[in-house]
Protein backbone atom coordinates (compact mmCIF):
# COMPACT_ATOMS: atom_id res chain seq x y z
CA UNK A 1 0.00 0.00 0.00
CA UNK A 2 1.35 3.27 -0.95
CA UNK A 3 0.43 6.84 0.49
CA UNK A 4 2.02 10.15 -0.59
CA UNK A 5 3.93 7.93 -2.94
CA UNK A 6 5.51 6.18 0.15
CA UNK A 7 4.96 2.33 0.85
CA UNK A 8 3.44 1.51 4.10
CA UNK A 9 3.79 -1.73 5.77
CA UNK A 10 0.52 -4.26 6.27
CA UNK A 11 1.10 -3.93 10.30
CA UNK A 12 1.08 0.03 9.78
CA UNK A 13 -1.62 -0.14 7.10
CA UNK A 14 -3.53 -2.40 9.64
CA UNK A 15 -2.58 -0.22 13.03
CA UNK A 16 -3.77 2.96 10.98
CA UNK A 17 -6.78 0.92 10.68
CA UNK A 18 -7.44 0.45 14.47
CA UNK A 19 -6.97 4.51 14.94
CA UNK A 20 -10.12 5.83 13.57
CA UNK A 21 -12.47 6.78 15.96
CA UNK A 22 -15.28 6.32 16.21
CA UNK A 23 -16.18 2.96 15.99
CA UNK A 24 -18.17 1.72 12.62
CA UNK A 25 -18.56 -1.42 11.14
CA UNK A 26 -16.76 -0.45 8.29
CA UNK A 27 -14.09 0.24 10.32
CA UNK A 28 -13.84 -3.51 11.49
CA UNK A 29 -14.46 -4.89 8.72
CA UNK A 30 -11.56 -2.87 7.46
CA UNK A 31 -9.55 -3.87 10.68
CA UNK A 32 -10.34 -7.54 9.97
CA UNK A 33 -9.45 -7.28 6.15
CA UNK A 34 -5.90 -6.20 6.78
CA UNK A 35 -5.57 -8.26 9.48
CA UNK A 36 -6.12 -11.55 6.90
CA UNK A 37 -2.83 -10.47 5.72
CA UNK A 38 0.73 -12.32 7.32
CA UNK A 39 0.68 -9.89 9.69
CA UNK A 40 4.01 -9.94 12.06
CA UNK A 41 1.87 -9.26 15.55
CA UNK A 42 5.24 -8.52 18.13
CA UNK A 43 6.54 -6.28 15.40
CA UNK A 44 2.83 -4.20 15.49
CA UNK A 45 2.59 -4.36 18.96
CA UNK A 46 5.88 -2.78 18.55
CA UNK A 47 4.79 -0.23 16.45
CA UNK A 48 1.71 0.63 18.45
CA UNK A 49 3.81 1.28 21.48
CA UNK A 50 6.35 3.55 19.21
CA UNK A 51 3.38 5.45 18.04
CA UNK A 52 1.44 5.69 22.00
CA UNK A 53 -1.67 4.01 20.55
CA UNK A 54 -1.77 1.17 22.33
CA UNK A 55 -4.89 2.10 24.08
CA UNK A 56 -6.61 2.16 20.95
CA UNK A 57 -5.60 -0.59 18.97
CA UNK A 58 -6.29 -2.88 22.06
CA UNK A 59 -10.02 -1.88 21.45
CA UNK A 60 -10.06 -1.66 18.11
CA UNK A 61 -8.92 -5.42 17.20
CA UNK A 62 -11.46 -6.65 20.59
CA UNK A 63 -14.31 -4.95 18.45
CA UNK A 64 -13.30 -6.37 14.94
CA UNK A 65 -13.21 -10.02 17.03
CA UNK A 66 -9.82 -9.85 16.14
CA UNK A 67 -7.53 -12.92 18.14
CA UNK A 68 -3.59 -12.19 18.27
CA UNK A 69 -1.06 -14.78 19.66
CA UNK A 70 -1.17 -15.18 23.28
CA UNK A 71 2.53 -13.75 23.48
CA UNK A 72 1.34 -10.27 21.79
CA UNK A 73 -2.49 -10.18 22.47
CA UNK A 74 -0.85 -10.11 26.08
CA UNK A 75 1.80 -7.52 26.17
CA UNK A 76 -0.82 -5.27 24.38
CA UNK A 77 -3.57 -5.40 26.94
CA UNK A 78 -1.17 -5.08 29.84
CA UNK A 79 -0.06 -1.90 27.95
CA UNK A 80 -3.88 -0.88 27.52
CA UNK A 81 -4.21 -1.47 31.19
CA UNK A 82 -1.22 0.55 32.21
CA UNK A 83 -2.48 3.39 29.78
CA UNK A 84 -5.70 3.49 31.85
CA UNK A 85 -4.44 3.02 35.24
CA UNK A 86 -1.79 6.12 34.17
CA UNK A 87 -4.17 8.01 32.95
CA UNK A 88 -6.37 7.79 36.25
CA UNK A 89 -3.28 9.35 37.83
CA UNK A 90 -3.03 11.85 35.38
CA UNK A 91 -6.27 13.33 35.78
CA UNK A 92 -6.22 13.29 39.57
CA UNK A 93 -2.96 15.18 39.49
CA UNK A 94 -4.39 17.75 36.65
CA UNK A 95 -7.07 18.51 39.03
CA UNK A 96 -4.87 18.83 42.20
CA UNK A 97 -2.36 21.29 40.11
CA UNK A 98 -5.28 23.28 38.92
CA UNK A 99 -6.60 23.60 41.74
CA UNK A 100 -3.15 24.67 43.17
CA UNK A 101 -2.66 27.49 40.61
CA UNK A 102 -5.45 29.16 40.79
CA UNK A 103 -5.35 29.49 44.73
CA UNK A 104 -2.04 31.57 44.05
CA UNK A 105 -4.16 33.54 41.48
CA UNK A 106 -3.32 31.87 38.71
CA UNK A 107 -5.47 30.53 35.83
CA UNK A 108 -3.96 28.40 33.93
CA UNK A 109 -4.76 26.33 30.18
CA UNK A 110 -4.27 22.31 30.36
CA UNK A 111 -3.48 21.31 26.71
CA UNK A 112 -3.87 17.76 25.29
CA UNK A 113 -3.78 15.04 27.74
CA UNK A 114 -6.72 14.34 30.06
CA UNK A 115 -8.30 17.44 28.68
CA UNK A 116 -8.69 16.12 24.96
CA UNK A 117 -9.25 12.10 26.15
CA UNK A 118 -13.03 13.28 27.33
CA UNK A 119 -13.40 16.07 24.82
CA UNK A 120 -13.16 13.68 21.82
CA UNK A 121 -13.02 10.19 23.05
CA UNK A 122 -15.54 10.68 26.22
CA UNK A 123 -13.03 8.07 28.00
CA UNK A 124 -10.07 8.31 30.18
CA UNK A 125 -9.13 4.64 29.23
CA UNK A 126 -8.10 5.20 25.53
CA UNK A 127 -5.60 7.55 24.98
CA UNK A 128 -2.17 7.81 26.29
CA UNK A 129 -0.78 10.74 28.45
CA UNK A 130 2.84 10.77 28.65
CA UNK A 131 2.77 13.95 30.76
CA UNK A 132 0.32 17.09 31.51
CA UNK A 133 0.80 20.49 29.83
CA UNK A 134 -0.12 23.09 31.04
CA UNK A 135 0.06 27.35 29.81
CA UNK A 136 0.49 30.14 32.09
CA UNK A 137 1.33 33.63 31.50
CA UNK A 138 5.21 34.46 31.08
CA UNK A 139 5.13 36.72 33.94
CA UNK A 140 3.38 33.98 36.01
CA UNK A 141 5.96 31.52 34.99
CA UNK A 142 8.34 31.91 38.27
CA UNK A 143 5.42 32.09 40.29
CA UNK A 144 4.07 28.62 38.46
CA UNK A 145 7.41 27.13 38.83
CA UNK A 146 6.89 27.76 42.86
CA UNK A 147 3.87 26.25 42.67
CA UNK A 148 4.86 23.13 41.02
CA UNK A 149 7.88 22.70 43.49
CA UNK A 150 5.41 23.15 46.71
CA UNK A 151 3.49 20.43 44.89
CA UNK A 152 6.43 18.05 45.15
CA UNK A 153 7.78 18.33 41.23
CA UNK A 154 11.45 19.08 40.65
CA UNK A 155 12.70 21.00 37.61
CA UNK A 156 14.28 18.43 35.16
CA UNK A 157 15.43 20.48 31.92
CA UNK A 158 16.43 22.98 32.26
CA UNK A 159 18.05 20.91 35.33
CA UNK A 160 17.72 21.61 38.76
CA UNK A 161 21.15 23.35 39.12
CA UNK A 162 20.59 26.34 37.18
CA UNK A 163 19.57 29.76 38.91
CA UNK A 164 16.71 31.68 39.25
CA UNK A 165 17.90 34.33 37.20
CA UNK A 166 18.91 31.65 34.18
CA UNK A 167 15.80 29.64 34.54
CA UNK A 168 13.66 33.54 34.01
CA UNK A 169 16.12 33.88 30.83
CA UNK A 170 15.21 30.24 30.09
CA UNK A 171 11.37 30.92 30.08
CA UNK A 172 11.76 34.38 28.29
CA UNK A 173 13.26 32.75 24.94
CA UNK A 174 11.84 29.35 24.98
CA UNK A 175 8.59 27.53 25.70
CA UNK A 176 8.42 24.86 28.01
CA UNK A 177 10.07 23.57 30.91
CA UNK A 178 10.11 19.88 32.46
CA UNK A 179 9.11 18.57 35.81
CA UNK A 180 8.60 15.68 37.50
CA UNK A 181 7.33 14.20 40.61
CA UNK A 182 10.69 11.94 42.22
CA UNK A 183 9.93 8.34 42.14
CA UNK A 184 6.60 8.64 39.65
CA UNK A 185 5.92 8.90 35.97
CA UNK A 186 4.37 11.71 36.68
CA UNK A 187 5.67 14.69 34.60
CA UNK A 188 3.94 18.70 33.95
CA UNK A 189 5.56 20.39 31.21
CA UNK A 190 5.34 24.19 32.08
CA UNK A 191 4.05 26.45 29.02
CA UNK A 192 4.14 29.57 28.63
CA UNK A 193 4.21 29.80 25.15
CA UNK A 194 2.85 26.85 22.85
CA UNK A 195 4.84 26.97 19.66
CA UNK A 196 8.42 27.81 19.04
CA UNK A 197 7.58 30.13 16.16
CA UNK A 198 4.88 32.60 17.20
CA UNK A 199 3.93 32.75 13.60
CA UNK A 200 2.19 29.47 13.23
CA UNK A 201 -0.09 30.36 15.87
CA UNK A 202 -0.60 33.70 16.25
CA UNK A 203 -2.35 35.61 19.53
CA UNK A 204 -2.75 32.47 20.99
CA UNK A 205 -1.88 32.65 24.94
CA UNK A 206 -3.22 31.74 28.13
CA UNK A 207 -5.86 34.57 27.94
CA UNK A 208 -7.45 33.23 24.94
CA UNK A 209 -10.58 31.92 24.72
CA UNK A 210 -11.15 28.71 26.68
CA UNK A 211 -13.83 26.06 27.79
CA UNK A 212 -14.33 23.88 30.97
CA UNK A 213 -13.71 20.39 31.02
CA UNK A 214 -15.49 18.35 33.41
CA UNK A 215 -13.34 15.43 35.71
CA UNK A 216 -14.35 13.61 38.49
CA UNK A 217 -14.26 16.15 41.45
CA UNK A 218 -14.30 19.29 39.69
CA UNK A 219 -13.28 21.04 36.18
CA UNK A 220 -10.15 22.31 34.11
CA UNK A 221 -10.17 24.95 31.47
CA UNK A 222 -8.55 24.21 28.40
CA UNK A 223 -8.66 25.70 24.71
CA UNK A 224 -11.91 26.46 22.81
CA UNK A 225 -11.88 24.01 20.49
CA UNK A 226 -11.23 25.95 17.35
CA UNK A 227 -7.97 26.93 18.77
CA UNK A 228 -7.29 23.95 19.96
CA UNK A 229 -7.67 22.05 16.79
CA UNK A 230 -5.05 24.54 15.41
CA UNK A 231 -3.04 23.94 18.49
CA UNK A 232 -3.06 19.91 17.64
CA UNK A 233 -2.46 20.93 13.90
CA UNK A 234 0.80 22.62 14.97
CA UNK A 235 1.66 20.68 17.25
CA UNK A 236 1.82 17.75 15.05
CA UNK A 237 3.36 19.24 12.41
CA UNK A 238 5.96 20.45 13.70
CA UNK A 239 7.16 17.27 15.23
CA UNK A 240 6.31 15.71 11.90
CA UNK A 241 3.44 13.84 12.80
CA UNK A 242 5.94 11.29 13.53
CA UNK A 243 3.43 9.46 16.18
CA UNK A 244 0.23 8.14 14.66
CA UNK A 245 -1.53 9.22 17.69
CA UNK A 246 -1.43 12.95 17.48
CA UNK A 247 -3.13 12.55 14.03
CA UNK A 248 -5.79 10.00 15.83
CA UNK A 249 -6.80 12.99 18.23
CA UNK A 250 -7.30 15.47 15.52
CA UNK A 251 -9.28 12.65 13.31
CA UNK A 252 -11.18 11.81 16.27
CA UNK A 253 -11.57 15.46 17.12
CA UNK A 254 -13.09 16.48 13.13
CA UNK A 255 -15.25 13.02 13.40
CA UNK A 256 -17.47 14.83 15.85
CA UNK A 257 -17.71 18.40 13.78
CA UNK A 258 -19.11 16.98 10.46
CA UNK A 259 -18.23 18.49 7.09
CA UNK A 260 -19.37 22.06 7.41
CA UNK A 261 -17.45 22.21 10.70
CA UNK A 262 -14.32 20.51 9.38
CA UNK A 263 -14.33 23.58 6.70
CA UNK A 264 -14.88 25.88 9.91
CA UNK A 265 -11.74 24.63 11.56
CA UNK A 266 -9.26 25.17 8.87
CA UNK A 267 -10.38 28.57 8.11
CA UNK A 268 -9.65 28.76 12.25
CA UNK A 269 -6.55 27.70 11.43
CA UNK A 270 -5.40 29.63 8.56
CA UNK A 271 -6.38 32.58 10.38
CA UNK A 272 -4.05 32.11 13.08
CA UNK A 273 -0.86 31.32 10.67
CA UNK A 274 -1.68 27.04 10.67
CA UNK A 275 -2.80 26.51 7.82
CA UNK A 276 -0.75 24.80 5.99
CA UNK A 277 -0.22 22.61 9.15
CA UNK A 278 -4.13 21.72 8.95
CA UNK A 279 -3.80 21.15 5.40
CA UNK A 280 -1.45 18.78 6.00
CA UNK A 281 -3.23 16.67 8.49
CA UNK A 282 -7.02 16.98 6.82
CA UNK A 283 -5.01 14.97 4.02
CA UNK A 284 -3.05 12.76 6.55
CA UNK A 285 -6.41 11.92 8.23
CA UNK A 286 -8.21 11.25 4.85
CA UNK A 287 -4.98 9.16 3.57
CA UNK A 288 -4.61 7.05 6.59
CA UNK A 289 -7.75 7.35 8.68
CA UNK A 290 -10.13 7.27 6.09
CA UNK A 291 -11.94 10.85 7.63
CA UNK A 292 -14.27 11.84 4.15
CA UNK A 293 -13.46 15.70 3.26
CA UNK A 294 -15.90 17.98 1.89
CA UNK A 295 -14.88 17.84 -1.97
CA UNK A 296 -14.47 21.82 -2.14
CA UNK A 297 -12.01 21.82 0.32
CA UNK A 298 -10.02 18.82 -1.31
CA UNK A 299 -9.75 20.24 -4.44
CA UNK A 300 -8.28 23.78 -2.48
CA UNK A 301 -5.68 21.80 -0.69
CA UNK A 302 -4.80 19.63 -3.53
CA UNK A 303 -3.98 22.99 -5.31
CA UNK A 304 -1.51 23.65 -2.67
CA UNK A 305 1.70 22.28 -4.24
CA UNK A 306 4.23 22.05 -0.87
CA UNK A 307 1.41 20.51 0.67
CA UNK A 308 2.41 16.93 -1.17
CA UNK A 309 6.36 17.25 0.36
CA UNK A 310 5.00 17.69 3.56
CA UNK A 311 2.75 14.71 3.23
CA UNK A 312 5.38 12.98 1.90
CA UNK A 313 7.55 13.34 4.72
CA UNK A 314 4.80 13.20 7.45
CA UNK A 315 4.45 9.60 5.97
CA UNK A 316 8.31 8.81 6.35
CA UNK A 317 8.68 10.16 9.42
CA UNK A 318 5.23 7.93 10.51
CA UNK A 319 6.68 4.77 9.06
CA UNK A 320 10.14 4.90 7.33
CA UNK A 321 12.22 3.64 10.78
CA UNK A 322 9.42 0.72 12.14
CA UNK A 323 9.49 0.71 15.84
CA UNK A 324 12.77 2.98 16.13
CA UNK A 325 12.30 6.56 17.03
CA UNK A 326 13.43 9.05 14.88
CA UNK A 327 15.77 10.93 17.74
CA UNK A 328 17.43 7.24 17.54
CA UNK A 329 18.29 7.07 14.35
CA UNK A 330 21.09 9.08 12.05
CA UNK A 331 19.48 12.21 10.78
CA UNK A 332 16.47 11.19 11.01
CA UNK A 333 15.08 14.75 12.29
CA UNK A 334 16.43 16.13 8.82
CA UNK A 335 13.48 16.19 6.85
CA UNK A 336 11.22 16.97 9.47
CA UNK A 337 13.27 20.32 9.92
CA UNK A 338 13.18 21.09 6.42
CA UNK A 339 9.44 20.89 6.29
CA UNK A 340 9.48 23.45 9.16
CA UNK A 341 10.40 25.62 6.53
CA UNK A 342 7.26 24.37 4.32
CA UNK A 343 4.74 25.10 7.21
CA UNK A 344 4.15 29.13 6.66
CA UNK A 345 4.03 31.52 4.25
CA UNK A 346 6.07 34.08 3.07
CA UNK A 347 9.74 35.08 3.32
CA UNK A 348 9.66 36.64 6.44
CA UNK A 349 7.81 33.22 8.04
CA UNK A 350 11.32 31.63 6.45
CA UNK A 351 13.87 34.13 8.13
CA UNK A 352 12.28 33.55 11.33
CA UNK A 353 12.50 29.81 11.38
CA UNK A 354 15.87 30.35 10.02
CA UNK A 355 16.69 32.23 12.77
CA UNK A 356 15.26 29.77 15.34
CA UNK A 357 17.28 27.08 14.45
CA UNK A 358 20.90 28.97 14.36
CA UNK A 359 20.14 29.41 18.21
CA UNK A 360 19.55 27.44 20.89
CA UNK A 361 17.77 28.13 24.43
CA UNK A 362 20.60 27.05 26.65
CA UNK A 363 23.14 29.65 24.33
CA UNK A 364 21.11 32.31 26.51
CA UNK A 365 22.41 30.82 29.79
CA UNK A 366 25.94 29.92 28.49
CA UNK A 367 26.83 33.49 27.28
CA UNK A 368 24.29 36.25 28.37
CA UNK A 369 24.37 38.55 26.54
CA UNK A 370 22.30 42.58 26.38
CA UNK A 371 19.30 42.75 24.88
CA UNK A 372 20.72 44.87 22.28
CA UNK A 373 23.61 42.53 21.25
CA UNK A 374 20.91 39.41 20.85
CA UNK A 375 21.47 39.35 17.27
CA UNK A 376 25.24 37.89 17.64
CA UNK A 377 23.45 34.41 19.25
CA UNK A 378 23.33 32.95 14.94
CA UNK A 379 26.47 34.13 14.84
CA UNK A 380 27.51 32.61 18.00
CA UNK A 381 25.64 29.28 17.29
CA UNK A 382 28.55 26.89 16.03
CA UNK A 383 31.01 27.64 18.77
CA UNK A 384 28.35 27.62 21.46
CA UNK A 385 26.98 23.95 20.36
CA UNK A 386 30.45 22.77 20.83
CA UNK A 387 30.65 23.84 24.45
CA UNK A 388 26.94 22.13 24.73
CA UNK A 389 28.63 19.17 23.17
CA UNK A 390 31.82 19.02 25.34
CA UNK A 391 29.19 19.43 28.80
CA UNK A 392 27.29 16.35 27.43
CA UNK A 393 30.20 13.96 26.53
CA UNK A 394 31.14 15.41 30.61
CA UNK A 395 28.54 14.52 31.89
CA UNK A 396 27.89 11.07 30.21
CA UNK A 397 31.68 10.07 30.82
CA UNK A 398 31.58 11.34 34.89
Amino acid sequence: MKVFGRNISDEFALLAACCRWPASPARDEDIRTRAAEPINWPAFVALARRHRVEGLAQRALKEAGIALPEGPSQELAARASDIAMQNLLQAAETLRISQSLEAAGIQPLFLKGVTLSVLVFESLGIKQSWDIDLLVRPEEAAAAARVLGAAGYGRKYPDAGVTDADFARWMEHYKESLWQRPGSRLYVELHTALVDNPRLLQGVTAASASQEVPLAGGAIRTLSTDTLYTYLCVHGATHGWSRLKWLADVAAMLARQGQDGIVRLHRCARSLGGGRSSAQALLLCEALLDLPLPAALREELAADRPLRWLGRIAVGAMTGRGATELDDTMFGTVPLNFAHFLLGRGPGYKASELLRKLSHPEDRMLLPLPGALHFLYPVLAPPLWIVRRYRVSRARSA
